[in-house]
């Protein structure tokens, strides 16, 4: 971690003032984790974990190539419908609206058909 032991100590003294509960019972010989110590770890690898996943999902969306589609008004929904649906499947990108006319919720169904799930 990369974590000097007098700072380790100085924000595990910070955290405890702060939630008012001792998280280690400390002697001359070791450490221990008290109740409360035992309940924050529960929570403390929940937030590990969502924050692995968190990081993960991140590091694809990067990867994922962006389209961004112009669209005339003129052309039939559901000729865009079948594109957007064969680009989707023949790419398999995520698909944004940039149009600033329109969000993809109201754009008709056999559009949004044919977008990958969020």
């Amino acid at each position: 971690m990369h974590v000097t032991q007098p700072s380790l100590s100085a924000g595990i003294a910070k955290l405890e003032s702060a939630l008012g509960r001792r998280l280690f019972h400390r002697t001359s010989r070791r450490v221990q984790l008290t109740d409360a110590g035992n309940r924050f770890l529960v929570h403390a690898g929940n937030i590990m974990r969502e924050c692995d996943v968190c990081l993960e999902d991140v590091a694809q969306a990067k990867s994922r190539p962006l389209l961004r589609i112009g669209i005339l008004t003129t052309i039939p929904a559901a000729v865009l419908g079948s594109a957007v649906a064969h680009a989707a499947s023949q790419e398999r990108q995520r698909i944004w609206n940039s149009s600033r006319a329109a969000s993809v919720s109201f754009w008709p169904s056999s559009i949004r058909a044919g977008l990958p799930p969020r």
